[in-house]
């Protein structure tokens, strides 16, 4: 597979130095290290390259710059002519790739995934999933729908009922919804909460009565004739066929 091998020509291209036919070839090799000051064109370099990629030249180029890069097997890509041909084979890691894939002030980072020939397999596995995911997505989301629409509507239901229930206790003070369920949890469910439409509505008549329940008058009982029972009992108890009853 070719290499980019040199910038046979270059013009408009900022603080870098104008190339022609005639310069020295830069006789780039497989790995070359590239460096200098803040300034001194190596962003510009990278998009140069990145024009490749992309098949296009990029927004960040000076309006006047053309160029024209050439492979190790004699290929060359000019921006006046043609750029498009190895945009599956260059990738460009520059500041320019950082602000369009890693945004820092919102806090997200779009999902860069870049495969070698010997992964095709994981590729094939990815395609049926990245088609697959859409549909998922849309289900997910419909079931958080109707998950958000089933608490709105239980606690709607849980103000009905313990509005309801406010109601027939006749409280000076409010029965709401998180007293309602705070008793639900401190009581549990039992057989005896079940209340038929009688015992309901005698309940709420209890509950709604201003006065207590007239007294019940005490009971009398003659004295003397309490006495004589006592006596009565106590005579039983002295008889020898009462022995078999109770012990002393």
């Amino acid at each position: 597979m070719a290499i980019v091998k040199n910038i046979r020509a270059l013009k408009g291209a900022a603080v870098l130095a104008d190339r022609t036919g005639a310069s020295p070839s830069l006789d780039l090799k497989k790995f070359n290290l590239i460096y200098g000051f803040n300034g001194s064109g190596k962003s510009t370099l990278s998009r140069i390259l990145a024009s490749l990629e992309h098949g296009k030249l990029q927004a960040g180029l000076p309006e006047a710059c053309s160029f024209e890069i050439e492979l190790a097997d004699g290929l060359r890509y000019s921006s006046q002519a043609n750029l498009t041909g190895l945009e599956e084979r260059v990738r460009v890691f520059n500041k320019d790739f950082i602000a369009a894939n890693l945004r820092w002030e919102t806090g997200q980072a779009s999902p860069v995934f870049y495969m070698g020939v010997d992964q095709t397999d994981s590729a094939a596995k990815i395609k049926p999933i990245e088609d697959a995911l859409p549909t998922a997505q849309a289900v997910a989301e419909g079931e958080r729908n109707v998950a958000e629409e089933r608490e709105k509507a239980f606690a709607e239901f849980k103000k009905l009922v313990a509005r309801n229930v406010s109601g027939r206790l006749r409280q000076p003070s409010r029965y709401e919804a998180p007293q309602f369920i705070a008793d639900i949890e401190k009581l549990g469910p039992a057989d005896t909460d079940k209340l038929n439409n009688a015992e309901l509505d005698a309940a709420t008549a209890t509950c709604a009565r201003s006065n207590p329940p007239a007294k019940v008058m005490a009971v009398g009982i003659p004295v003397s004739g309490f006495l004589n029972t006592i006596d009565s009992a106590l005579n039983w108890l002295r008889r020898p066929s009462a022995a078999l009853w109770w012990k002393t």
